[in-house]
């Protein structure tokens, strides 16, 4: 008889895991709270995906995940509200020439490192989200092909444009569509912007002018149906990458938002949830809050190993949030422990 464990994950999900780490079963499933633990809204009109029959993601074995070759290379930051301090750090992007832009939700501002961590500048401060300068709920950044940083407002939504210096450009978002505590975003090589609007269980399209131009997905478990996603990313042919997290999957779409592939996640809350990183190789890394590592797929969902354990040693992690890669690094947001953690690929 095999040795039966009972692990609880997360508040709405109880799994069965037999010896030796495999996925078997869940049990005692509940509907997920809304990321602010409000009842989840119910989502606007859309246009549903298309649907491909695609079938079941197949279970893998999370619990026992051997690493990808990677270096740790240094950490960056500690706990605090000076330079290169962080309060509550969510987010991070690399620039071309290497320079890291750090979101800190606590203390409404975003900070930048150079290539070799040294802190260089910061902007930003908490207060009210529809003010230009300002940040409510700093959820997660990214940079576009002009290296201009856009930032998403998790309270109402705004995402708003910054130079690299820090100044202020322009803002969308509440005054095209009403979105519901979005989580994460992406662009893709024309810089266009995919919002994950986790609350309505969708994700919206803006172009780079901040005109919405399309609404994909509606709530479901089915193909093409999502359940509070927390972030998107977009690959170099227009594939689009969703972490749909209340339905513990990662789903694959086409530009046109046709279901291609689906596979499984580790459980996770979509307060802080799974985000997204994908390398030029195609390489997709997931981080996973609760435990404590990055999950590293191939474009097809095939699980490559993971990066890091929990722990308090110098490459392991205690909350890992947001991730980004470059040619050369991987750049993880630790929550936890209030620094973004750099290894070398390869």
């Amino acid at each position: 008889m095999p040795i039966i464990h009972q692990v609880v994950v997360r508040r709405r999900t109880v799994l069965q895991l037999m010896a030796g780490g495999v996925l078997a079963t869940a049990v005692g499933c509940a509907a997920p709270a809304a990321p602010t633990g409000e009842p989840t809204k119910p989502a606007a009109p859309s246009a549903p995906a298309q649907s491909t029959g695609l079938p079941a993601p197949t279970p893998l074995p999370f619990v026992e995940v051997d690493p990808v070759k990677v270096q740790f290379v240094r950490s960056i930051g500690t706990s605090g509200a000076g330079d290169g301090q962080f309060a509550e750090p969510r987010h991070i992007a690399v620039d071309k020439q290497g320079n890291l832009y750090v979101a800190d939700r606590e203390l409404g501002r975003v900070q930048v490192f150079n290539k070799d961590g040294a802190f260089q500048r910061a902007w930003g401060k908490r207060g009210k989200s529809e003010n230009d300068g300002e940040f409510a709920d700093l959820r997660s950044l990214r940079l576009d092909s002009a290296g201009n940083l856009l930032t998403l407002d998790g309270e109402h939504g705004w995402l708003k444009k910054f130079t690299p210096a820090g100044n202020f450009v322009f803002k969308f978002g509440p005054d095209k569509t009403e979105s519901y505590h979005p989580a994460g975003l992406g662009l893709d090589g024309s810089d266009n912007v995919y919002l994950a609007d986790t609350g309505n269980n969708r994700i919206l399209k803006f172009d780079r002018s901040g005109s919405l131009v399309g609404t994909f997905g509606q709530p479901g478990k089915g193909d093409g149906q999502l359940d509070q996603p927390t972030d998107v990313v977009v690959d170099g042919q227009g594939g689009i990458y969703v972490a749909d997290t209340g339905n513990d999957r990662i789903q694959k779409f086409d530009a046109s938002f046709k279901a291609l592939h689906k596979w499984a996640m580790p459980h996770a809350n979509t307060v802080e949830g799974p985000h997204l990183a994908l390398a030029a190789a195609g390489t997709l890394y997931v981080t996973d809050p609760e435990g404590g590592r990055v999950l590293a797929f191939d474009a097809n969902g095939k699980l490559l190993g993971r990066i890091g354990s929990r722990g308090d040693g110098q490459d392991q992690f205690q909350r890992p949030l947001g991730i980004t890669v470059d040619a050369n690094s991987i750049y993880v947001v630790d929550r936890g422990k209030r620094q973004v953690l750099q290894f070398s690929v390869g």
